[in-house]
């Protein structure tokens, strides 16, 4: 979600792995979309994000190309439409890319979940949406979700991955010139697929939180502060679930969970009370 032509309301871009494009729809405020683009987005189109990244107060968008092992960069002109794409190589298989200033330059960088090269993929960004080339930190097997958010006590980004084979979340620490090379890993349900950060508990530190396809369940990792969690706990789902979501959904001022379940074509939401989610 963005504002592609600065309305002030909220646009959609959907990836399309099949045509290999991302289609934008323009939202009127009201919730109703219209004004479908299609945008050539260098094939493979698996995911895509959205953020500023040549600094120009537009939001931009970058998509993941499975089949090429590349991401593709799509500049806003602020009109609803994009610049030609402009591809750069990631490890093999990028299945989700996360955007945040992970070396507090001011600048906006990539870090990309590559699936069959069991890493994720760090790309710099230059603050003029063009980015450096990659450096690969090792992950679990099967990398699918990757998100940025602050993990531990200092002021530095921190990244997390959802690793499918291994049923396993890796986190790396933020040290200011990129991650830490260790990484920590957690158990978590059957095959994680979708991952989301937020406090769940309460307690001022981010938690972590996954949908597990293979165990029809989510699994919450609460944080020691320190970039250490306690062992996760399961909470059931409806069958499969594959991605996961947060948002404030009764407005109580507390996070809440949402998995879409691919196995019951349902959607499960865990309330929050308190700090604790219950379905």
């Amino acid at each position: 979600m963005g504002d592609w032509n600065q309305d002030g309301s909220a646009d959609l871009a959907v990836a399309n792995e099949g045509s290999g494009s991302v289609t934008s729809l323009l939202g009127d405020g009201n919730g109703s979309f219209g004004g479908r683009r299609d945008i050539d987005a260098g094939g493979g189109a698996y995911s895509v994000s959205a953020g500023d990244l040549d600094g120009d107060g537009l939001a931009d968008l970058v998509a993941t190309n499975l089949n090429r092992n590349q991401i593709t960069v799509l500049l806003s002109r602020g009109d609803g439409s994009f610049r030609p794409g402009v591809s750069y190589a990631t490890g093999h298989a990028p299945r989700s890319v996360a955007i945040a200033d992970l070396d507090l330059d001011g600048k906006l960088d990539l870090a990309v979940a590559c699936f069959n090269s069991n890493a994720v993929s760090v790309l710099p960004g230059h603050g003029d949406g063009t980015f450096s080339g990659r450096r690969d930190y090792p992950t679990g097997p099967s990398p699918y979700s990757v998100q940025i958010g602050h993990l531990d006590d200092d002021s530095w980004p921190d990244v997390a991955v959802s690793n499918l084979v291994s049923s396993s979340l890796s986190v790396y620490r933020g040290s200011g010139q990129g991650l830490k090379r260790r990484k920590r890993d957690l158990h978590t349900g059957g095959q994680p697929y979708g991952l989301a950060i937020a406090d769940l508990n309460g307690d001022g530190r981010a938690d972590l939180a996954t949908a597990d396809l293979a165990t029809s369940t989510i699994s919450i990792a609460l944080s020691k502060g320190n970039g250490d969690f306690f062992r996760s706990f399961q909470l059931s789902t409806g069958r499969n679930p594959q991605s996961i979501a947060v948002a404030d959904l009764n407005r109580d001022g507390l996070p809440d969970l949402v998995t879409a379940n691919t196995g019951s074509n349902t959607v499960t939401i865990f309330l929050n009370r308190a700090g604790s989610a219950h379905p």
